[in-house]
């Protein structure tokens, strides 16, 4: 058992005595990595998720742990008739389907019900099953009859063998959003855990007028395009080139990114995300626009980058009023 702080003595000094005493005893000396730089030690751009991404490739730890509760018992719900496919007793069914009505209970917050997001299942007897096998289930031997009679129905429709009948129907978007993110796995999470961290180094990059930062962004043939907003078009050098000269008429730019919607297929990705910008010209003489921000991804050996960018921009505000005399 690890031993107690005792009383009288404040958490900080009882922590430094530890690792004072564990030094003393040689539990530090040798261990894996002593000595050893910090993986991405000594680069400005190292993305700060970086080990979270690491440790879960290397240790096989599933990216279960990242998601909310709530995101977990919708994944849960979607693979109930799952879990339960091969479970060969009637009490062990009704056990599972139990606990997770309980823990949709939980989520919801009820009272009120309307804030439940989540079905509750029950087991149901199979139509027609003359009675000897238990509710919601059917034995290896009756599933393969089944199977050799035509396709079974789907699990989660009311009716028909080895099916569970949802208490209360569930909105088809509702459904859509269970499946969406009942199935993203450490590696999918760890992409969209980078591409966020993209977007958020680019909207720092500009904002900062840090144009190795922004080069970073991008790969080196990339393609962007800002002429919505009246911006440069073209490559990543002739880009930066204009932007530089063209930032210089604002004393400060704020650029915030939200609503980042990823589809991602394999080693590329595209993402649209909306973009609000405070534009400040002078002090009391400021103007807004907003829009979306449109990349093609890739995967490269550094991370993602962007190979092209649109800006989208949909409005401005006040724009004639920051640059009147």
């Amino acid at each position: 058992m690890t031993e107690r702080k005792p009383v009288g003595i404040d958490f900080e000094s009882w922590v430094d005595r530890k690792i004072r005493e564990a030094a003393e005893r040689g539990d530090f000396e040798n261990l894996p990595g002593a000595g050893e730089p910090l993986p991405g030690a000594g680069n400005p751009y190292h993305d700060e998720n970086a080990w979270l991404r690491d440790y879960l490739r290397r240790e096989g730890v599933s990216g279960d742990a990242m998601l909310p509760p709530s995101l977990l018992l919708r994944r849960d719900v979607e693979r109930l008739p799952e879990t339960v496919r091969d479970v060969t007793s009637e009490h062990e069914v009704r056990a599972t389907v139990a606990e997770l009505n309980r823990r949709i209970v939980d989520g919801c917050g009820c009272p009120p019900a309307h804030r439940c997001r989540s079905r509750r299942w029950t087991p149901t007897r199979s139509s027609g099953s003359g009675g000897s096998g238990p509710p919601g289930w059917t034995s290896r031997s009756r599933r393969r009859a089944r199977a050799s009679r035509g396709p079974a129905p789907r699990p989660g429709c009311a009716g028909g063998a080895g099916s569970f009948a949802a208490a209360e129907p569930e909105p088809a978007r509702n459904t859509a959003t269970v499946r969406l993110y009942g199935r993203m796995d450490s590696a999918t999470l760890a992409d969209r855990l980078e591409i966020t961290d993209l977007l958020t180094r680019y909207a720092t990059a500009v904002d900062s007028k840090d144009w190795a930062l922004y080069r970073t962004v991008f790969t080196a043939d990339a393609q962007i395009d800002y002429s919505t907003a009246g911006g440069p078009v073209g490559d990543l050098e002739t880009v930066v080139a204009q932007l530089t000269e063209q930032l210089n008429l604002f004393v400060r730019t704020q650029h915030f990114i939200s609503n980042i919607a990823v589809d991602l297929d394999g080693d590329t990705a595209k993402v649209r995300a909306m973009f609000f910008n405070p534009m400040i010209v002078s002090p009391g003489k400021q103007f807004t626009c907003g829009g979306w921000y449109n990349h093609d991804l890739v995967r490269t050996p550094e991370g993602w980058r962007s190979t092209r960018l649109l800006e989208e921009a949909a409005w401005f505000d006040g724009i004639e009023a920051a640059f009147s005399p």
